[in-house]
């Protein structure tokens, strides 16, 4: 019994792998997870028969009750057909949470079934070109609208989100967002990034994302190219980075002449004076103070 899951590409046939193009040309059961992806119509032209999951998703009351159903279903094909293919858009290993739970299933885990993963390009490859962005330069970090760590954005990267599918997920992205980043922070709105024809996108300031007249859809993803001065808040790698430039060559006297002991002796002020301000309940007091302290046992450290 054997599933082989193969990548459909970002959404032309010259984005179709050669494996790829050769394992569906010569499969019989075929299975996609969408039918809503540009290749299908492609497939279709040559006759290719699939199976699209387009009814699971619409049946499902949600992600899990869509994944669940659709890998059953997968694993029922298999028993009954022997050997069955798999696609999905993109790449197989790129943000694709149905091969995923595939590969997590306890059946799949202890060798009830062959899986073997057939790549093709991704849509990242086609966006690093659209966008005319080298991920290397700044680094890269690839994250779900839906469902991410805000902490992930105190790295100091270039930013995709992908499934912003609708102005409902880009207005809740947003306010996530702007914890972090500043309002009027650059961004873009792009999709289909390429599929020929369809390709748009449009540059905004982030709190304008879900007001902007894009037309969200399933290959809608937000770009957030990094500067430094996008941060609404520094991050304690910035305080390593100021003590550093401050104790460095030519830095601040006063701060190149410290040595442990004398840190030391002004930690213990400090920690002092901020005990007065959390004893007398003054908030702005305990901020400065928290702050100094910080500073302080960063040096020393």
């Amino acid at each position: 019994m054997k599933i082989t899951v193969v990548g459909l590409g970002s959404g032309s046939m010259d984005s179709l792998s050669l494996g790829a193009y050769k394992r569906i040309t010569k499969s019989e059961n075929i299975y996609l997870r969408t039918k809503k992806h540009p290749i299908c119509e492609e497939l279709d032209s040559l006759g290719i028969k699939y199976t699209a999951f387009d009814d699971i998703y619409n049946a499902g009351q949600n992600f899990e009750e869509v994944y669940q159903a659709l890998v059953d279903s997968l694993i029922k094909s298999a028993r009954e057909k022997g050997e069955i293919l798999y696609g999905v858009p993109g790449h197989p290993k790129v943000a694709e949470t149905s091969v995923e739970w595939l590969l997590a299933r306890e059946f799949v885990q202890s060798g009830g079934v062959e899986i073997e993963i057939i790549s093709s390009n991704s849509f990242l490859d086609d966006t690093f070109v659209f966008l005319d962005v080298d991920p290397v330069k700044n680094g890269f970090i690839f994250l779900d609208a839906l469902e991410f760590d805000l902490s992930a954005l105190s790295v100091e990267a270039d930013v995709v989100f992908t499934q912003v599918y609708s102005g409902y997920i880009a207005s809740e992205l947003k306010l996530k967002l702007l914890e972090v980043l500043g309002d009027e922070v650059e961004v873009i709105l792009f999709k289909a990034a390429g599929i020929k024809g369809l390709e748009q996108k449009q540059s905004v300031k982030l709190h304008e994302i879900d007001r902007c007249g894009f037309e969200f859809d399933h290959l809608t993803s937000l770009y957030i190219p990094y500067k430094k001065e996008n941060k609404k808040f520094h991050s304690l790698k910035d305080l390593i980075d100021l003590l550093a430039y401050l104790r460095g060559d030519n830095g601040c006297p006063w701060d190149k002449k410290q040595d442990s002991f004398s840190i030391m002796k002004n930690i213990k002020e400090e920690v002092h004076e901020l005990g007065l301000a959390i004893d007398n309940q003054d908030i702005d007091n305990t901020v400065e103070e928290l702050g100094d302290v910080l500073m302080l046992l960063v040096m020393q450290a």
